[in-house]
């Protein structure tokens, strides 16, 4: 069994349609631990009983509990450990966000679940809060959120704002295109270009995001040096990676040094764009960070972002926004 590892909650990858669409439905149950999966020792432990069965609305297809077996005795509740409130008041439900989908629109919604601490319940009765705060409790690991009393927590940076700060992670890929040069070249040859690279986000909840990727790689399969690196955001370089869904990785695809970012762009606009050509944007889907400069110690300076993706002040282009 597989698990996000940005969740402090053990959330399993079965998880991903639920996720990708912040709503979790009645059936579904959720474990602190990896070993109440693995191993049937349990800790605390989330099981939602509303929204109902078959309530979910399908962004990716599910419309029942999420396929991760387990059964739990009946909810009634003694005490509360957690000081978790049980009588949390229903929120609003809000409207469904113009840009945001389903995703935003549940993230405010109620869902009702009844905390157990080895398989015995600890709430009093079933705690009212937000699909919101659930989310957010699991990833983050701090079961107060559910509290109506604390701030509601903000959604997760969308993915199309997650792609606008990519040019952030120029040092990343200049340290992944360094790799490709020989440690015994000649000062001839370590002044070289070295690879261009494609920077990408890639959401593991999120069934566009996958297919998308999954499109990248195989468009650019034949000009790959290596596999491609998929690594945590704060580790491809973005400072305010804490605010992004802990589903969300940073791919990056070192290419044949050959390629120019015409060309580069070319072959990511056949993988994932079948609208009008005239309106495609490469910076709406990833950034390339072209080779025509041998990186050095200052990675800003020495392997710079394609034309127009980078503004002036080293970040993200917007005046084309």
């Amino acid at each position: 069994m597989d698990f996000f590892t940005r969740f402090k909650w053990a959330v399993p990858t079965a998880f991903a349609d639920t996720l990708s669409i912040c709503q979790f439905i009645e059936g579904d149950v959720l474990h602190e631990h990896k070993d109440a999966y693995l191993k049937g020792r349990y800790g605390k432990t989330l099981q939602v009983k509303y929204p109902a069965y078959g309530s979910r609305q399908t962004a990716a297809g599910s419309d029942g509990p999420t396929d991760v077996p387990m059964s739990l005795v009946p909810d009634e509740g003694t005490s509360n450990d957690e000081g978790v409130s049980s009588d949390v008041n229903r929120p609003a439900q809000a409207p469904r966000s113009a840009g945001g989908g389903l995703f935003e629109s549940n993230w405010r919604s109620e869902v009702r679940v009844v905390l157990y601490d080895r398989l015995s319940p600890i709430s009093v009765g079933q705690i009212r809060t937000t699909q919101g705060r659930l989310y957010t409790a699991l990833w983050k690991g701090d079961l107060a959120v559910l509290r109506e009393e604390y701030d509601h927590p903000d959604p997760p940076m969308p993915i199309r704002l997650v792609t606008k700060r990519l040019a952030r992670t120029h040092a990343v890929a200049a340290a992944i295109a360094r790799e490709f040069g020989s440690a015994e070249a000649s000062a001839e040859e370590a002044s070289a270009p070295h690879p261009p690279v494609f920077v990408m986000v890639q959401d593991a909840a999120n069934a566009v995001s996958r297919e998308k990727h999954r499109n990248v790689s195989q468009a650019l399969g034949g000009y790959l040096l290596g596999e491609p690196r998929v690594m945590e955001p704060q580790d491809a370089g973005l400072a305010d990676w804490d605010r992004i869904a802990p589903t969300t990785h940073i791919a990056f695809f070192v290419l044949d040094p050959s390629l120019t970012s015409e060309e580069i762009s070319e072959i990511i606009k056949g993988a994932v764009y079948a609208g009008n050509a005239g309106k495609f944007r490469l910076a709406a889907h990833g950034v390339v960070f072209d080779g025509a400069e041998s990186p050095g110690s200052d990675a800003q300076s020495a392997l710079d972002a394609r034309r127009g993706l980078i503004g002036p002040d080293g970040g993200p282009d917007t005046s084309r926004e």
